[in-house]
């Protein structure tokens, strides 16, 4: 069964990055490039986990956090929470609105993989080290 993923980054070059590398490890992929939507889209897409960047246009990566674990058709959803920013207070903001994981940039596509499913490193382990927070 393929597992369905939005991944919601602005910067195009990152998006197209991490999307390959999710479509390379069997995960169906939906692109955005805003949260604009992102409600309707989880629920009508059945998506199984959500890939935001902290600062987009519109809507924040945190704001659409806090609306898809307030939303009782979509709180069930994986959240994975990216962002440049290194403070600690984004850290405890995106974790307390329920991120399962919060990631800094820059990621290695391999450490996004890996936040996403552990046993990705088991299988594919390259001795290579991503940047997970």
């Amino acid at each position: 069964m393929t597992r369905t993923i939005i991944l919601v980054e602005d910067h195009a070059p990152v998006r197209e990055l991490y999307a390959e590398a999710l479509r390379g490890a069997g995960w169906r992929v939906i692109e955005r490039a805003s949260a604009q939507g992102l409600l309707t889209l989880i629920r009508h897409e059945s998506a199984d986990a959500v890939v935001v960047d902290w600062t987009l246009p519109g809507p924040s990566g945190l704001e659409a956090l806090r609306a898809i674990k307030n939303d009782r058709a979509t709180r069930h959803v994986r959240v994975l929470v990216l962002t440049a920013h290194s403070a600690s207070s984004l850290r405890e903001a995106a974790l307390a609105a329920g991120a399962e994981v919060f990631l800094e940039k820059p990621l290695r596509p391999d450490a996004l993989l890996t936040a996403l499913d552990p046993c990705y490193a088991a299988r594919h382990d390259t001795g290579a080290v991503g940047s997970v927070s």
